[in-house]
């Protein structure tokens, strides 16, 4: 099993300024640095968050002759799966060839898995989170369909460029502008995230197991038992079950312990990252996690 944390925020601490904010020289010296403190605490894996696709492509040329260091991605913003569900057609299609344009930069990159969201919907009724937004978006049922078949294809192409997509189960709420709001978005529940990944039924498409969010659903463990062998990455953070705000680790109310035991029972050898800033807390994350694997395996040796 592979550990790591977000290296673009190893990054933005280091230089005092995001990714996207950096020249090209800037970016090959914090990756490398980042890479080299990471592989000193004994951590293998990292996760970028990029704003553009311009700063990917140079991210890419860096992360490419990089060795022995496990690269994910998540989705860009403009380009976002959560928009394959927009009512105008040729918005679909920016956002379909901005994602292979991804993928494209992603397999160039070394990168094993680039992380996307499931379709957001027009719920038509208030409650709802972003609801400045959800009228350029389609009703549910067109929603569903259309995602469907453009994640199909999507995956379809992920597929001949060898790379793994990730789709992220989704929170129930969110804080948006001071109340706790319904998400308006596919794949919240148990039963409706894994049908996703039934529907599109492609070997490139995957799950990255976010913990937080499924802890506004109920426990993580039992999220996920039974289809650990469907996740190829997972995002580690705690809250209290109301809403995702990416706590500290042991601060919320996801029981870590017994994930790992599912995790372990079922066989998970793919990574984990800690989807945090890197602040003093996120020491604490890291051994905490360290010690429920071992309470889990005992005797294990980990390098972190």
């Amino acid at each position: 099993m592979r550990v790591g944390i977000f290296l673009s925020e190893l990054v933005r601490v280091m230089k005092g300024k995001y990714i996207d904010e950096l020249s090209d020289s800037e970016i090959k010296d914090s990756i490398d640095k980042s890479v080299k403190i990471m592989k000193h605490h004994g951590l293998n894996c990292g996760e970028f968050s990029i704003g553009s696709i311009d700063k990917l492509e140079k991210v890419a040329r860096v992360t490419s002759s990089i060795s022995n260091f496990d690269f994910l991605l998540h989705e860009i913003g403009q380009y976002s799966a959560t928009k394959l569900s927009l009512a105008s057609s040729e918005e679909r299609k920016k956002i379909v060839e901005g994602l292979k344009t991804t993928i494209d930069y992603a397999s160039d990159g070394n990168i094993r898995v680039l992380t996307i969201h499931p379709a957001t919907y027009n719920p038509e009724k208030p409650g709802y989170a972003y609801s400045e937004v959800l009228s350029s978006y389609l009703r549910v049922k067109e929603a569903w369909e259309v995602s469907i078949n453009l994640l199909k294809h999507i995956s379809n192409y992920a597929r001949k460029r060898n790379i793994t997509l990730g789709l992220e189960n989704m929170p129930s709420a969110a804080l948006y502008k001071g109340e706790i709001l319904k998400c308006p978005h596919f794949g919240i529940t148990r039963n409706e995230f894994f049908k996703i990944i039934s529907e599109v039924n492609s070997p490139a498409l995957k799950v990255t197991f976010d913990v937080g969010h499924a802890n506004t659903v109920f426990q993580p463990c039992y999220y996920i038992e039974g289809k650990v062998k469907l996740v190829a990455h997972i995002h580690l953070h705690d809250n209290d079950g109301r809403f995702d705000y990416h706590a500290p680790l042991g601060t919320g109310t996801v029981n870590i312990f017994f994930l790992i035991k599912v995790l372990k029972r079922e066989g998970y050898s793919e990574s984990i990252v800690i989807e945090r800033p890197v602040d003093e807390a996120l020491f604490n994350d890291l051994k905490l996690l360290k010690h429920y694997l071992h309470e889990v395996t005992p005797g294990l040796v980990l390098p972190f």
